[in-house]
């Protein structure tokens, strides 16, 4: 069975090793035997599993990355007292145990990093160089970034630090290297600016061949619907509490749409199923099918040996194969926040997102949102009790989240929109949307315009929430919301015509958005008397919904009054 988890993979290899097999046999037969007992009586001490032997190399695994270094120090020390010339690569990252093996890209790395070691070194990658930088027994100096065969991205290596280990700068290969670098840097005139030139050309095309290449799966502005992350620990704190999270950082950019809820709340519905109940994970994989959906995003955070591990899953609907998978590992629950914005930084690029696009659309989460997980818990739940029009409850859990922390911009909007709807007390509702407004500036850009243009409208200033709106779907123009709230802002200043041309491209976006179709009846019917006109939406509206509210069927009624049918007003 398959295990995908978070392992530090160490390579060692006997250097040379090949060469003294054809010259003394048996010297090379006792080096192999020392070699192998070196690494057996360290492996228990620093909790590390041997995989395999591969003739003079070894590939063995641990849970951290911290293990798996320290170990490599006192292998390499007992090497060097036993004259085994040995090189040593780790990596940090995802990788799937089958049975008694192990597979994946973090693997492959770890073997070529091992390569390219020098002797008696010890080679980390910038994964494993994070895991290890504040620990006060281990130390390591930055040595070059380089691209790997089948890696997308350029990695960082770091050489481990030791008096008994040889340095980067030390050893022949890198003293070669600063000789090359002295001699270029006294080349003169044309030929030095021309070098300067091509290499700037050459980083800026292979940034955008690597970075900007997109996948065969997922293309810009397409769909994905994003599936509630599944916690798989026993702490009630992170049920549901990084959804928004999540949610807020894939949708910086305009580059994918998530299905809103609104629309998984209406399929459902046409479904015959219950609004009410979590969604499973194949309830959504028909939702995408019904609703032309490209992918399912789907995560979950487990606690394994002390860590957290966030994995996010990027899943084709119809065939249920995984397009991508990733993990990030969190050491404590502080961390988990941080942990999530990493996480959310990879599916961008898994859905094919470009380095441009990410970089320009960044916000750190934690600051953009909240730096508190119980804080995002009790606003969760407040969502939650607010989705079931429960608002007592939920003002009680917007409450227990201001207590943590007063500046979450999205709590104070809700609990503004709370006290102005539900209780009609417009000077508490003004003193949230005070607040939220003077840290707009924390937050997303899309959140930034669309919080901008919900606090306008919930104060009846329509003129600033179209302006708001029609700044935000200049950038993200597939937002059925947005159009559908630009549509309602028309129709409350009476511009029917340019109502109706919003809520059409809201039915361009959902084209079984039933109250789009009921606004753009009910403006053919009060506000331009076009009865047939109206008589057509009404049709459409309830061939999609027939169990729609008595009031609406009443409005069909009158309708037809007007249109002298009687019998069909009964």
């Amino acid at each position: 069975m398959q295990q995908h988890r978070l392992a530090a993979i160490m390579f060692t290899d006997i250097a040379g090793y090949t060469s003294l097999m054809g010259s003394d046999e048996k010297r090379a037969f006792e080096m192999l035997q020392k070699n192998r007992d070196v690494h057996t009586s360290l492996l228990e001490k620093y909790n590390g599993v041997l995989i395999k032997e591969m003739g003079d190399g070894m590939l063995i695994s641990f849970d951290l990355g911290s293990d798996a270094v320290r170990c490599a120090i006192e292998i390499q020390i007992a090497c060097k007292e036993k004259n085994i010339p040995l090189r040593i690569g780790i990596h940090e990252g995802e990788v799937v145990f089958e049975e008694s093996d192990v597979f994946g890209d973090g693997v492959n790395l770890a073997s070529r990093l091992q390569a390219a070691a020098e002797v008696g070194s010890i080679s980390i990658t910038g994964s494993v160089y994070r895991d290890v930088k504040n620990k006060g027994d281990i130390h390591t100096q930055f040595v070059e970034e380089k691209y790997f065969k089948n890696v997308d991205e350029q990695v960082k290596i770091y050489n481990v630090l030791c008096e008994e280990l040889p340095d980067a700068v030390g050893s022949a290969a890198y003293s070669e290297k600063k000789t090359a670098t002295v001699r270029s840097t006294q080349k003169r005139g044309v030929i030095r600016y021309s070098l300067i030139v091509l290499v700037f050309i050459l980083v800026l095309v292979s940034a955008f061949t690597v970075f900007d290449s997109g996948n065969d799966y997922f293309k810009e502005r397409g769909w994905a619907l994003l599936m509630s992350f599944e916690n798989k620990t026993n702490e009630h704190n992170l049920s549901g509490s990084l959804d928004h999270l999540i949610k807020s950082g894939i949708q910086q950019s305009g580059y994918v749409n998530i299905l809103p809820q609104s629309r998984i709340q209406q399929t459902l519905k046409r479904m015959g199923r219950s609004t009410k109940d979590s969604l499973d994970f194949e309830t959504a994989k028909e939702i995408a099918i019904r609703d032309g959906v490209h992918v399912i995003v789907k995560g979950s955070i487990e606690k394994v040996s002390g860590n957290y591990l966030l994995t996010a899953q990027i899943i084709n609907p119809e065939t249920e194969i995984d397009l991508y998978r990733t993990t990030v590992k969190a050491s404590d629950s502080t961390k988990i926040l941080r942990a999530t914005d990493k996480l959310v930084r990879r599916i961008r690029r898994g859905l094919g997102e470009s380095m441009i696009s990410r970089i320009q659309n960044n916000k750190f989460l934690p600051a953009a949102t909240t730096n508190s997980l119980e804080a995002l818990k009790h606003f969760t739940d407040g969502n939650i009790y607010w989705g079931k029009q429960q608002y007592k409850e939920a003002i009680t859990q917007y409450n227990k989240a201001f207590e943590l922390d007063s500046n979450f911009v999205w709590n104070r909007v809700m609990m503004g929109m709370y006290y102005i709807f539900y209780e009609g007390n417009n000077p508490e509702a003004e003193i949230h949307y005070q607040s939220a407004e003077r840290n707009l500036g924390s937050v997303t850009n899309k959140e930034k315009l669309w919080l901008t243009s919900l606090i306008a409208s919930n104060r009846g200033d329509d003129d600033k929430s179209i302006l708001a709106l029609k700044e935000y779907l200049l950038e993200f123009p597939d937002d059925h919301d947005a159009w559908y709230n630009l549509g309602n802002s028309y129709k409350d200043l009476n511009e029917y015509m340019k109502a109706i041309e919003a809520y059409k491209e809201a039915l361009r976006i959902d084209p079984n958005d039933d109250w789009s179709l009921i606004n753009t009846a009910s403006i053919y019917n009060a506000g331009l008397c076009q009865f047939d006109k109206s008589y057509e939406f009404y049709n459409k509206a309830f061939d999609i919904w027939p169990e729609n509210k008595i009031s609406q069927n009443h409005m069909f009624g009158f309708l037809l009054v007007k249109m002298d049918s009687i019998e069909g007003a009964k």
